[in-house]
């Protein structure tokens, strides 16, 4: 994975979160593992709640929105 790739990624990302408008920031680092590398995606919003949503299921769906994104961009399910 190289630099281009994540800054599209943190481009896409801050894209979405501000559709949303959700005043957030996204910071992304590629972390090594056993299988290569893992995205971090860590966003930082003074809506926290509103993120997380009921029962956390605008989290899990933003998880699910932020991999097909990051799979699109990379061709590669990281």
């Amino acid at each position: 994975m190289n630099e281009e790739a994540l800054k599209k990624i943190q481009t896409e990302v801050n894209s979405l979160l501000n559709d949303l408008s959700a005043g957030s920031e996204a910071v992304i680092t590629k972390q090594p593992n056993e299988d290569g590398e893992l995205i971090s995606i860590q966003i930082e919003s003074p809506e926290t709640a509103s993120l997380i949503g009921f029962h956390g299921e605008m989290l899990q769906a933003l998880q699910l929105i932020l991999s097909f994104l990051c799979h699109k961009i990379l061709g590669d399910w990281t």
